[in-house]
Order: C-alpha cells, then sequence, then structure tokens
C-alpha cells in the first residue's frame, strides 16, 4: 500500500505537460499559432466550403485548442453537411504533428482521425490581410487538406520575447529542475514518514512528524551556529558548539 501510495505521489507531483502544438522551432525561428485559433470551444474557421474538390460538405478547424461541432467533439477539423444532417471528425486535436517543410520552407500541421487524415498547409502573409483558411477539400479517398494563410505563419512574427536556439524547445532551467526535484521528494519523504507512522507502527498526533526530535531541536543548533560563528568573527571565544 505504501509502496503504490508512494509511485502515485512521485508521478502526480513530478509530471510534466506535453509541448505546446501551436508552436515550431527551427534554425529559422519559431511559428507560434497561439494568437489564431480559439479558446471557448468554437471553431476559429467555421464552415467553409471546398474549392478544388467541392463535395457538399463544409468544413470547420480550429489551431491549438479542440472545439466542438455537430458530432464532432474535441476535434481539430470537422467536416459537415450543408444540411447538418451528417457531420466527421477528420482530425482530433491531440494527434498533431509538425512536418517540416522542404528546404526549410514552413512546416505544415498533420492530424488524424479514425480510417481520416487532415493536412494544413500553412502560408506566410504579412500584407495585413486577416486570417483565412482556403479548402481544398478531399484531395484523395479519407485524405483531407486545407491552407492556413496568417502572419503568424512567418517565421518570428508571433513569437514572444527571445526564442531558443535552433532546433532546440523552451525548457526549464537548470535551477527550477533542482526545485522541482527537491519540492517533490521533501513531498515524498513527509507524506511517506507520515502514512508510515499512522499505518504501520499505529502512531497519533504528534507522533505522525518525522524524525520530530530533530525538527524540535534545529531551531536551537541553527541559533547556536548563528551566536558561535558571529562572536568568533568578533573575536571572542564563543559559546561551545555541539555539532548535529
Amino acid at each position: 500500500m505504501n509502496q503504490s501510495f508512494f509511485i502515485i505521489s512521485i508521478l502526480i507531483c513530478c509530471s510534466y505537460g506535453a509541448d505546446d502544438p501551436c508552436k515550431y522551432t527551427a534554425k529559422q525561428g519559431t511559428i507560434d499559432l497561439t494568437s489564431v485559433g480559439f479558446s471557448n470551444g468554437e471553431p476559429a474557421f467555421k464552415d467553409a466550403i471546398a474549392v478544388e474538390h467541392a463535395d457538399g460538405y463544409m468544413y470547420s478547424f480550429n489551431p491549438c485548442k479542440p472545439f466542438s461541432e455537430e458530432s464532432c467533439h474535441n476535434v481539430a477539423g470537422c467536416q459537415v453537411s450543408k444540411d447538418l444532417k451528417l457531420s466527421f471528425t477528420i482530425g482530433m486535436h491531440d494527434t498533431v504533428s509538425w512536418v517540416p517543410g522542404v528546404l526549410g520552407g514552413i512546416p505544415s500541421l498533420k492530424y488524424t482521425a479514425p480510417g481520416k487524415s487532415l493536412t494544413v498547409d500553412l502560408k506566410c502573409v504579412n500584407d495585413g490581410s486577416p486570417d483565412q483558411i482556403h479548402v481544398s477539400g478531399e484531395t484523395s479517398m479519407n485524405n483531407y487538406e486545407l491552407t492556413l494563410s496568417t502572419k503568424c505563419a512567418c517565421w518570428n512574427v508571433c513569437k514572444k520575447g527571445p526564442g531558443p536556439g535552433p532546433g532546440k524547445k523552451k525548457g526549464l532551467s537548470g535551477g527550477a529542475v533542482v526545485i522541482i526535484i527537491t519540492i517533490c521528494l521533501l513531498f515524498v519523504y513527509i507524506v511517506g514518514t507520515i502514512s508510515y507512522n499512522k499505518f504501520h507502527l499505529k502512531q497519533t498526533g504528534v507522533e505522525l512528524i518525522p524524525h520530530r526530535t530533530f525538527w524540535i531541536a534545529l531551531p536551537g543548533y541553527a541559533k547556536d551556529g548563528v551566536v558561535h560563528s558571529y562572536k568568533t568573527i568578533r573575536g571572542g571565544k564563543g559559546t561551545g558548539y555541539q555539532s548535529v
């Protein structure tokens, strides 16, 4: 029981989230689509008509955050018939992957759904025009394509602050990692020892505190150390110092 508790505690405390699917970093810089997608559960681009492969369906898309429409739930792309009687998920939000561009060009996004796939080509526009999508439609059986035109598809345009080095992703600093690990170990130490004292040794009250004798005496040891150091620096003999 205690072993399982320790494992669960460590996993909860020390787990890290996944990388932001809105950002792509390469030697050219960073492409950040965070400001393009809606975060209210609605698609930023809704009910667009396929152009090259017109099929009587409308297409909705939202980068970065999932949305829901008709029978499509928590998706990146949805296909809906014009009479709203049929709807199909063509790309799940959590399946996103970045596909590097040819010869260092603009990358594309790829999403999948059971039996289907959605490719989103990015087009860099810097003429002040609003964000928009151009839907090619079902270019081959169950494979769909659209193009997202936005200034945020341009390198470093929507990036905030200095970016990481070429090909690297932002991460926690070494000091932050040490602090997180220390907090995790302290958490496991306190909770684990209390659980051991309570369930194995059947102790209660202040007896549950791990190594309580040491912790109660610690302030006194700290005070003696400060006084001893101060008097030593001032040239006095100081008080007798007893090591812990």
